[in-house]
């Protein structure tokens, strides 16, 4: 319990805002992370890993579908892993 109060303790007082963090007691890699996050969904588990190139192409096909009266947007620009500033 000590180990969580001092990590928001330090948070709280750095120059860090608007981020949000997972505390865990242990050591779990992004893909048990994500494929314990889908099998509590009930979806299955990613197997392929998103490269930039991928993430680049993703927000342009969404945006490009944006443009349809029928669909609003999923994925921007701004939202994408690519996108070099924090918003």
């Amino acid at each position: 319990m000590r180990d969580v109060a001092e990590i928001i303790f330090r948070l709280v007082h750095s120059d860090i805002t608007s981020e949000r963090f997972i505390l865990n007691a242990g050591s779990v890699s992004y893909r048990e992370l994500f494929a314990c996050i889908a099998t509590l969904f009930k979806k299955r588990p990613p197997v392929v890993r998103a490269r930039n190139w991928m993430a680049e192409i993703a927000w342009r096909v969404e945006f490009l579908k944006t443009l349809l009266p029928a669909y609003d947007a999923l994925l921007t620009w701004g939202n994408s892993p690519c996108w070099p500033y924090q918003i």
